[in-house]
Formats: C-alpha cells, structure tokens, sequence
C-alpha cells in the first residue's frame, strides 16, 4: 500500500468528472448523507465520497476525522487507501482499493469466485498488516467485512491479491495522539465492538446526550420543532469540544487496538462456518473463541500470534486468488446507477440515529428503489436517545436522564437486530 498521505499536488475536480454510483442508506432531511461516485483519473481509478453539506455538522466532522486518520495511518504504512488531494472541501477522494469482502460474498457462485481457502487466508493477511496499526495505537471501530477490499492484479481486472488486504472507511477510528474531541457515534452493540471499547464509548456518547439534553436541543438525526431549533443541535455539534475516554484510554495503552481488532475478526470468522471443511470445524471454533474473550486478557497478545494460528488450518496462505475477474467499475459497485440520491424508497422506515436516519428495508417486503450501499464504505450510526416508536417532539415527553438512557437502550436493541443480520 501506498504510504503517501496525498497526491503531490491537488487536482481539479467537477461533478462532472464524476460517475456517481450510490448513495447511503442513512438519510438527513429526508437525503442520503453522502453519495459515492468513481473517477476515472489520470493516475488510476478512485473512489469519491460526497457528503451532504446542507445542515451536515456531523457529516463533516466526521470527514475530517477521516482525513486525518488517514493521513497517520498512511504515515505509519497501515493498509489503508492512499488519499488524493482535490479542490472539493466536502469530498474524500481516495484511490480504488479493490473489491469488498461482503460484494465477494453475494456474488453468484461465491465459491468459485472466493472459496473458503480463499476467504481465511485473507484474514491471515490483515492480522499480519495490520499490526502496524497495533503498534501505531489505531483502532479502527467500524471493522467488519464491509471495510475491507482486495486489489486486483491489474487494477480494475483479474486475480485478486489477497496478501494486500486494505482497510477502508476511517470516519470511525480512533488514533492515539489524534486527539479526538467528539464521540465514535456508532451502536456499541453491534456484535463486532468488544466490552471494553463499549464500555469507554457509551461513556462518551452519554456525556454528549446530556451535553445536548442540558441546552434542550434535539440531538442530530431527533426532529426539529422549528428552523431554530435545528440551528442550536448544529451549533452544539460544532462547538462540542470535551476529551473522550475511549481517546484517553488509548493514549495511555489501556485501550489495545491488537486485542480489540482480534475480537471483531472472530465475528467475521464466525460466518466462515458453514463453509469450513470438517477436518479443521473445531481448531478454528477454538481460535475463534479465544479471540472473542470478553476479557481482553484472555485473547492472544498481539495480532501476530493469532495469525500464527489461523495460519496452522490451512496447508498453504495463498497470496493470490485463483478466480480471473473481467473488469470491475462503477456497474459492479451499485447494482443501478444513482445519478439523483435523494431519491428514496417510499417502502422504507427510517429509524433514528445520531445525525441521521437509517433507511431500514421493511421486514415483510424486499426494498423496490432504495440506493444500494456502495463497496468503498458502509458506516453504520448508532440509535440513540429519542424514541423510534413515538413522533411526538421530545420537549413535550420530559423525560429524565433515567427515562432517556432506558429509550436509548430499546432503540439500541431494535438496531442491534438489524445490524446482526448485516
């Protein structure tokens, strides 16, 4: 992987440059948040990500953080994508990285295009790469199957090469001496957050609901009861400015990204089951175990020993896959173009999150026009404080600290059951 935080210098770059291919499923104001577009530039194919700028504070702190975890990540040779430096402010343009593990897992034949061997040898990969993360101190929270990529021998076509497996979508990562001032907004409940980073970010994230709470202004994502109001939530947004115990602990090395990254690989392992030849079901159950401890202390010491052992289940690490794919684009990223996102599903229901809604498929009937979630990043919010179940405004429930937590872990829960399913 590239390790240059940016091109040289900074490219021109118009909407018309642009083909714009999806659009993200969380909606503020009833648009998509940001959009995802490809760009066919001078030295390689690239990936833009749009965010929504009107009434969009929370979209674009959450740039900025990408930005700059980026740039450290780049600069300590951790996988991730190299940035390119544009006249956009509120676009991120970085190169392809490749195809996603999770578009590799519904595409038609996956055996054949990702076998299992495959598909383990990647993990093997990443546990060694990214340990220049592990030593670096970054801990990318959103890490799951969705935010990972592989390139292709030849860029937009054939083999894929498995031993440069690249971590995408750093809106949500936190990096020591980076100083963060703004909570990771995300569900701790997902499967792939271990205790101990829920633990430190529900923390934060409560001492930003009572932040807002106490100036009664709706959180991002709440309804607004006028334009005013509206106003308040993106100026306290902007001006929050607090240090973070999940930043804190990891400074101090009482946070260890190694053992929090081992903890959501096993989730992702965890799918490799029906998959996996019988010979090796139970040593991998076991690896997988281990590093699903709830206490950290249990889990392998560093990224290094748990890649060791994954290794052992397989006779050889293939670093190359066997599968010749035709040449990948735009097409292959979005099962249809989106050339106007704020198009949406009326066969939707929003739920609410922080700084946006998420735009959920009804259970009984399979989405008809919702944007398909692109391969270049899929962050997922968490819900948070007023409840989805009510539409009445929130200065009219008067509930209290105790009232709001308990709403806030009822949301959490029916996103959980979502999110479990992705």
């Amino acid at each position: 992987m590239n390790t240059s935080t940016s091109s040289p210098s900074q490219q021109n770059l118009t909407e018309a440059d642009v083909n714009w291919f999806g659009a993200s499923s969380r909606l503020v104001g009833g648009q998509p948040d940001a959009r995802y577009g490809w760009w066919d530039a001078p030295h390689g194919p690239c990936i833009v990500k749009a965010i929504h700028t009107q009434g969009m504070v929370y979209g674009a702190s959450l740039l900025n953080n990408e930005r700059r975890a980026l740039a450290e990540l780049n600069r300590q040779g951790a996988p991730v994508p190299q940035q390119i430096a544009t006249n956009q402010g509120d676009w991120l343009v970085t190169l392809f990285g490749g195809i996603s593990l999770r578009q590799l897992e519904i595409m038609p034949q996956p055996a054949r295009h990702f076998p299992f061997e495959e598909q383990l040898a990647v993990w093997v990969h990443f546990l060694r790469r990214a340990q220049a993360m592990e030593a670096s101190n970054a801990l990318p929270v959103d890490l799951y199957g969705a935010n990972l990529v592989l390139p292709l021998t030849e860029t937009r076509k054939g083999q894929l090469r498995l031993n440069e497996v690249c971590s995408i979508d750093h809106a949500h990562t936190v990096v020591a001496g980076l100083n963060m001032r703004r909570p990771v907004w995300l569900d701790t409940r997902m499967k792939r957050v271990p205790p101990e980073l829920a633990a430190s970010l529900q923390h934060d994230q409560q001492n930003l609901i009572a932040f807002f709470r106490q100036h009664a202004a709706p959180l991002p994502g709440e309804p607004a009861l006028n334009p005013e109001q509206a106003q308040l939530a993106q100026r306290l947004w902007a001006e929050y400015d607090h240090p973070q115990t999940t930043q804190r602990l990891l400074d101090r090395g009482k946070l260890l990204p190694g053992k929090a990254m081992q903890y959501a690989v096993a989730v992702e392992l965890a799918r490799l089951q029906p998959l996996t030849p019988p010979a090796i079901q139970s040593p991998l159950a076991a690896l997988q175990e281990r590093m699903q401890q709830s206490d950290p202390a249990k889990r392998f010491d560093t990224l290094a020993q748990a890649a060791e052992q994954l290794a052992r289940l397989l006779p050889n690490v293939s670093v190359v896959g066997c599968h010749e794919f035709a040449t990948w684009g735009p097409e292959q990223l979005s099962s249809s173009h989106v050339p106007n996102p704020q198009l949406q599903s009326s066969k939707t229901r929003a739920m609410t999150v922080v700084g946006l809604a998420y735009a959920k498929p009804s259970a009984k009937k399979p989405a008809q026009t919702a944007p398909c979630r692109p391969i270049a990043t899929l962050p997922l919010a968490p819900a948070l404080a007023q409840s989805a179940l009510s539409a009445k405004p929130l200065r009219r429930r008067h509930l209290t600290s105790d009232h709001a937590m308990l709403v806030l872990g009822t949301v959490l829960g029916v996103a959980l059951a979502y999110l479990s399913k992705t």
